[in-house]
């Protein structure tokens, strides 16, 4: 069983070399074998094949009644023939090797500037979320210091406004408290005033980071749209990819057939 399966083996290795046009020798037939064999053990299942495809040429001689200069002449075109077409397909392969290399770059390519898409799509989350917590802080802080600041100017208005009621039923002697009182409302008003703009001040700073929060929002929509465009390249190249390993597939079949 040993014996048949290492003649088939030979047999097999010998008709590769043959149709590659490699010269035939038990060395390199041995090289070719997938377990190490003694050159003594390769030597007559060699032979044999020899013999057999010289056998071969004298059946075909015989039934076409042709010459020796004739079989050898086509025994060398036939050689020539099955050199052409191996070198051919030997070079599709590696051409389509090279397409399928160019496509995996360009794959890998994208994949990287995917990944930097969603550093940059990460970096404008935190950011918005960043400036969301200071907007938020500093509404709270607004809302309380204008409230503690109205409440104040109206307690003090109302303590002044009690004073100068008193102050209007003293006699003239009074007078001056009155003009002090009257100094002091108007320093109140205008200290209620300046609370006023500052904060309208504020305000405005809050609707400058409002109109900054739509931009970034803005920019993560036109990222996300980029980000979906290039999935898709990446999808196109992918199944690109695949269609060329189905091709080189097929070639490789069909010149299979062909040698066959």
């Amino acid at each position: 069983m040993v014996i048949k399966d290492l003649r088939q083996q030979v047999f097999s290795v010998c008709e590769k070399l043959y149709e590659q046009g490699d010269k035939l020798s038990v060395r390199r037939v041995r090289d070719e074998l997938p377990e190490q064999h003694s050159i003594s053990t390769i030597h007559p299942h060699l032979k044999a094949w020899l013999e057999a495809q010289e056998a071969e040429r004298d059946r075909i001689r015989q039934s076409y009644q042709c010459s020796d200069a004739f079989m050898d002449a086509l025994a060398s075109e036939t050689g020539a023939l099955i050199k052409n077409a191996i070198k051919q397909e030997k070079e599709q392969i590696e051409a389509f090797r090279s397409l399928i290399e160019e496509a995996n770059n360009e794959l890998q390519l994208l994949e990287s500037k995917l990944a930097e898409s969603k550093n940059t799509e990460n970096q404008l989350k935190i950011e918005k979320q960043a400036i969301n917590n200071e907007l938020e802080v500093l509404k709270q802080s607004q809302v309380a210091k204008h409230n503690a600041i109205k409440a104040e100017a109206k307690r003090q208005i109302s303590e002044h406004s009690k004073r100068l009621d008193i102050s209007n039923a003293l006699n003239a002697e009074q007078k001056n408290e009155i003009v002090s009182l009257h100094a002091s409302l108007i320093e109140l008003r205008v200290r209620c005033e300046q609370s006023e703009k500052q904060f309208e001040m504020q305000v405005k700073q809050q609707q400058l980071l409002e109109a900054k929060n739509h931009d970034l929002q803005t920019q993560q929509i036109s990222l996300n749209v980029e980000l979906a465009a290039r999935d898709a390249q990446i999808e196109e190249l992918k199944k690109a990819n695949a269609n060329i390993e189905l091709l080189r597939l097929d070639l490789q079949r069909y010149g299979k057939r062909e040698e066959r």
